[in-house]
């Protein structure tokens, strides 16, 4: 990529509110705002086998005992209470690492609802204000719940030369917090993902209504070198590639 902190003033655009950048495709501000947004189908939670799944897991490198230490990481879990509140956030920096896990959707939502084999469209929108942080939770297009918490977080950027790393589908490593780790001592790979994605997409700046309203049905363009078009976007899985229709290949 190339590194531009002004994109639209470099171009002799307006901005019109848009905090697009040639940065990191992960950067982790939430004074600038996060939105992950993806399709999902599920047809079942197993509490035997994973009481969480990550459906996206953002980290900066550095150890949860350590005051760089970053962390975002969103999944869904079956646990106690039984049923309630499958989509949750989890975040963290330098000393808020004990911040409780947001619980994202209404009681509209169950597992239940969540694991019911069909296709469903989910956005979570985070932003961290002057004394909250704010995360707003749509599915297939509808804003169901927003919820505030009190912490303001700033930028969170790598440690140890390491950079920002994210996973789809597992953890990289523990979180903080021990109520996280598995029965086995290898925490690699854990929490797996039992469902499928499409239209996986991470941006930089916390999308409005109107923008997921907008596009949670189709595709986006995505930014590039060229063009300033939807460069808050840093990450874009369509996941059409290798599909060839044909059942021998």
């Amino acid at each position: 990529n190339y590194y531009d902190t002004d994109i639209y003033g470099t171009d002799g655009t307006l901005a019109l509110d848009r905090v697009g950048t040639r940065e990191s495709n992960l950067r982790f501000d939430l004074s600038k705002g996060i939105t992950v947004e993806f399709w999902l189908k599920k047809t079942a939670f197993d509490n035997t086998k994973s009481e969480k799944e990550v459906i996206f897991d953002l980290w900066n490198g550095a150890g949860s005992s350590s005051a760089q230490y970053g962390r975002f990481i969103l999944f869904l879990t079956g646990a106690a209470p039984a049923g309630a509140d499958p989509l949750q956030l989890h975040y963290a920096s330098g000393s808020h690492t004990n911040v409780a896990d947001i619980k994202l959707l209404s009681s509209d939502y169950t597992t239940s609802t969540i694991a019911d084999g069909e296709w469903h469209h989910y956005a979570v929108t985070v932003e961290s204000g002057s004394s909250a942080i704010t995360t707003k939770a749509y599915v297939d297009g509808t804003l169901d719940k927003t919820t505030a918490t009190s912490l303001d977080l700033g930028e969170i950027t790598g440690s140890g030369g390491k950079g920002l790393i994210a996973t789809i589908g597992a953890y990289q490593t523990a979180p903080s917090g021990n109520v996280y780790n598995p029965a086995s001592g290898d925490f690699v790979g854990a929490g797996p993902l039992s469902a499928s994605l499409d239209e996986f997409r991470f941006w930089k700046c916390k999308r409005d209504e109107k923008d997921i309203q907008s596009n949670w049905w189709t595709q986006v363009r995505g930014g590039t070198n060229n063009e300033i078009a939807n460069a808050e976007l840093g990450v874009y899985y369509k996941f059409n590639e290798g599909i060839t229709g044909t059942s021998s290949v």
